[in-house]
């Protein structure tokens, strides 16, 4: 592989002398640690960082573990690479025939044995001292756990990703033109919230203008663990779970709980259903990535509708509809999309939530 030297030699002595694994020279061919364009899981796509391709512009963190012969546990091995950040470089291409380069991070494999990984997206997601980023991130043998997650405000979320295990790699792996590092695939962490809206029916006279879409009292802090179980080099399950900070069913209030400005303009509504029950929705291109939850039995975390009316010729008639979101569906499922389907009509309004890649929920809500 024609690479750039990534770390010195001083480095690299530093590096063998802190984890007692013998490492290869830099001058070897393909004996530095590269990822190719990492595949985030086709289950949904959400909204924010990760949209088609991993972005160039983003890191991710990486921790590796070193065992002798094959992987036997993560905790039984040497720890290799310890939650480095990896960065796009656009000369990790052999033949660069398709310039999309790789993500390096200064790293070589040994000479002997083999090495085990897993990372996390985007890296700047880690809180290294209190009050600094969004979390403290942990590895160990059931996987990636976070502490004290916090969901940034709405404008700067982005896609949180955690990676599947990648088994027993050598620096021979994956030799040929072209190669661009190992694969890694992620899965998303948090929950997509997305929103489409209508008329019930054309309405001829009326004038129907969305206003605002929020979602209130949402829990926003929490605590993620992976729980990998039963794990070997071919085998691998995990159940990966969220603790929020605070239940809506608990007795302390509303302390952990925020709300969302999704929409805040003016939105003339024009697509409507049809008399073949055809569905014409606009899109709302703002959306959310908030934390996986459920709603319990309180009402409390809810969606709030503002529009108006304005028949021809007569004063605008302002409307607000509040919808439990316990009402149409248990919560919000680690990895999926909930795209809330709003029908707007003279009298009523009705919401039906859809979810991408799992069934449809059952349950709609008309509020008069």
């Amino acid at each position: 592989m024609k690479h750039d030297i990534l770390i010195s030699i001083s480095v690299l002595a530093a590096l063998v002398g802190c984890t007692k694994v013998d490492v290869r020279t830099p001058e070897r061919v393909q004996s530095d640690v590269c990822f190719n364009t990492p595949v985030v899981s086709s289950i949904t796509k959400v909204v924010g960082e990760i949209d088609g391709l991993y972005p160039t512009s983003e890191s991710f963190a990486v921790f590796s573990v070193y065992h002798s012969e094959s992987f036997n546990g993560w905790d039984t091995g040497v720890s290799y690479i310890n939650r480095a950040e990896f960065t796009y470089n656009a000369l990790v291409d052999d033949s660069d025939s398709d310039a999309l380069g790789g993500w390096t991070g200064g790293y070589y494999y040994p000479k002997s044995g083999k090495l085990s990984f897993a990372a996390y997206s985007p890296f700047s997601a880690h809180a290294d001292s209190p009050g600094v980023g969004t979390g403290t991130f942990e590895y160990a043998s059931a996987g990636l756990s976070i502490a004290n997650f916090t969901i940034p405000e709405l404008a700067a979320q982005y896609d949180l990703l955690y990676s599947e295990r990648i088994y027993d790699k050598t620096a021979n792996d994956g030799v040929g033109d072209g190669y661009e590092g190992l694969d890694l695939v992620f899965q998303h962490a948090l929950s997509s919230i997305k929103f489409k809206v209508q008329k019930k029916a054309a309405y001829t006279g009326y004038t129907i203008t969305l206003k605002s879409i929020s979602l209130e009292n949402i829990n926003y802090k929490g605590s993620f663990a992976e729980n990998i179980q039963n794990e070997t080099s071919d085998v691998y399950a995990s159940k990966p779970a969220w603790t929020p900070t605070n239940e809506f069913d608990e007795s302390d209030g509303l302390d952990d709980l925020t709300n969302y400005m999704i929409y805040n303009s003016s939105l003339v509504i024009t697509e409507a259903a049809t008399d073949t029950d055809d569905v014409k929705f606009h899109t709302i291109p703002q959306g959310a990535i908030l934390l996986p939850q459920t709603f319990g039995e309180s009402d409390t975390a809810l969606i709030r509708v503002n529009y108006t009316i304005k028949p021809t010729s007569m004063p605008e008639i302002s409307q607000t509809a509040t919808i439990p979101l316990n009402k149409l569906s248990e919560g919000w499922v680690i990895g999926k999309r909930y795209t809330y389907n709003i029908s707007i009509g003279y009298d009523t309004i009705t919401i039906s939530p859809t979810v991408i890649g799992w069934e449809d929920v059952n349950g709609d809500v008309a509020v008069n």
